[in-house]
């Protein structure tokens, strides 16, 4: 009988509440940003704002919510 292992990022219970934590605050600042400059800038560098903070914080969310859909399985007895 062999014996596999899954490597990944932990139990996927608690990566994804990870995730939706780290979410939560990603849109939490992107909205309070958005408003604040709203309300001082002109529109085009408001949207200018909301592009470079949006864009990254998405992106981010992205890159730590992969390992919930990638996960790998090796056989110890082949490593």
């Amino acid at each position: 009988m062999t014996a596999i292992t899954r490597f990944g990022a932990g139990r996927r219970g608690a990566w994804a509440a990870l995730v939706v934590g780290v979410s939560v605050l990603g849109v939490l600042e992107v909205g309070v940003l958005h408003l604040v400059v709203g309300a001082y800038a002109p529109p085009l560098v408001a949207m200018v704002v909301d592009l470079v903070a949006g864009i990254p914080t998405a992106a981010l969310l992205v890159a730590m919510a992969s390992p919930l859909w990638s996960s790998h399985r090796l056989d110890r007895e082949q490593l």
